[in-house]
C-alpha cells in the first residue's frame, strides 16, 4: 500500500487535471482497507448526506467533516487503500470526472443513474449463476467510459504506458483507453445505450414514479422524439437482446484468462447496438438537441 504522502500528491495532481481546487471544491476521504464487496472509490455529489455503512466504514470525524457546512456543498470523494501510485492517481481522477459530469449538467448526471439502473435491471433479470468479471458491463456505460478515459490519460502522461501486469489487473479499466473524452456527446451516448433495453428504462421510470417522458426530458429537448425512433427499430432491440444472450456461462468465466474477458461478447454487442442507434438518429434527426 502507498503512504499518505503519495496519496496527497496523487490528489493534488488529479484535482489540477480536473480543474478543482483541493479542499475548497473537492475533498478526499481515505478509508483504510480493501472493500470485500462494492466499489473502491465513490463520488458523493454536493448536498447529499454522507453516512457510514459496511462497504464504506468512514469514522465519526470523517462523517462529521463531510456533512459540515464547509464541506456539504462541495464534491466529496471517498476511496479505499491504494496498491500503487498509478492506481491512486487513476481512481482519484476517475471520481473527479464524475464530479465534472455533475457540474457540466445536473440533468444528465441524474440521467446517468437511470441508465445505469436500467442496464443493471436488464441483466439482473437473467439471474446469472456467476457474475465474476461482470464489471465489464458497468465499464461500458458512457459515463464510466469517460471517467476511465480521464484516468488513463493522466496516468499515462504521468507514469508512461501501463505494463502488461497493470493491464491484467482488476484496475486495468483505469489505464486502457486514452482516447479523448467527448464531453458534449455524453447525453447522446447514454440515450443510445438505454435504447438497447427500453423495457428496463421504463421500469426505472416507474420505480421513480415518473412517466418515461419525464425521465427522458433529462437527456434534452429532443430525447423523447429520439427515443420513439430508436425503440421502433428492430435492429436496435435485437442488439440489446443479443447482448443479454451473450452472457458467459460459469464454465466460460472460469476458463477465461481473466473473468472480465469472458464478458467481451456482451461489451461488443452493446457497442455495436449503440453504433446502430447513433446511425439511425444521425439520419432521422441530424440536428438533434440534447444536453
Amino acid at each position: 500500500m502507498i503512504d499518505i504522502a503519495e496519496v496527497a500528491q496523487a490528489w493534488v495532481l488529479a484535482c489540477e487535471d480536473a480543474k478543482y481546487e483541493p479542499d475548497a471544491q473537492a475533498v478526499l476521504y481515505v478509508v483504510p482497507g480493501n472493500p470485500r464487496n462494492g466499489s473502491a472509490a465513490l463520488h458523493v455529489e454536493p448536498g447529499s448526506e454522507v453516512c457510514a455503512n459496511t462497504n464504506w466504514p468512514l469514522d465519526r470525524a470523517q462523517i462529521r467533516d463531510a456533512n459540515s457546512e464547509a464541506r456539504r456543498n462541495i464534491h466529496r470523494i471517498a476511496v479505499r487503500d491504494f496498491a500503487s501510485p498509478r492506481i491512486a492517481l487513476g481512481r482519484l481522477r476517475h471520481e473527479l470526472e464524475h464530479a465534472r459530469q455533475y457540474d457540466r449538467c445536473l440533468a444528465v448526471y441524474v440521467a446517468m443513474s437511470s441508465v445505469e439502473s436500467a442496464v443493471a435491471r436488464a441483466f439482473g433479470q437473467l439471474e446469472l449463476p456467476c457474475l465474476d468479471g461482470s464489471g465489464a458491463i458497468y465499464n461500458v456505460l458512457p459515463h464510466e467510459e469517460d471517467a476511465n478515459r480521464a484516468a488513463a490519460l493522466i496516468t499515462e502522461a504521468h507514469f508512461g504506458a501501463p505494463t502488461r501486469r497493470e493491464l491484467a489487473g482488476t484496475d486495468a479499466p483505469l489505464f486502457r483507453d486514452t482516447s479523448p473524452i467527448e464531453e458534449t456527446t455524453l447525453s447522446y451516448r447514454l440515450l443510445t445505450t438505454a435504447a438497447l433495453f427500453p423495457a428496463a428504462l421504463e421500469w426505472v421510470a416507474h420505480e421513480k414514479e415518473e412517466t418515461i417522458g419525464q425521465l427522458l426530458a433529462r437527456f434534452g429537448p429532443d430525447a423523447d422524439t429520439a427515443w420513439q425512433i430508436m425503440v421502433q427499430l428492430p435492429e436496435i432491440k435485437d442488439s440489446g437482446q443479443r447482448a443479454l444472450e451473450s452472457c458467459p456461462t460459469e464454465g466460460e468465466i472460469k476458463s477465461a484468462s481473466a473473468p472480465a474477458n469472458a464478458w467481451a461478447p456482451v461489451k461488443e454487442e452493446i457497442e455495436a447496438g449503440r453504433e446502430d442507434a447513433e446511425s439511425a438518429l444521425g439520419e432521422a434527426l441530424p440536428n438533434i438537441r440534447l444536453h
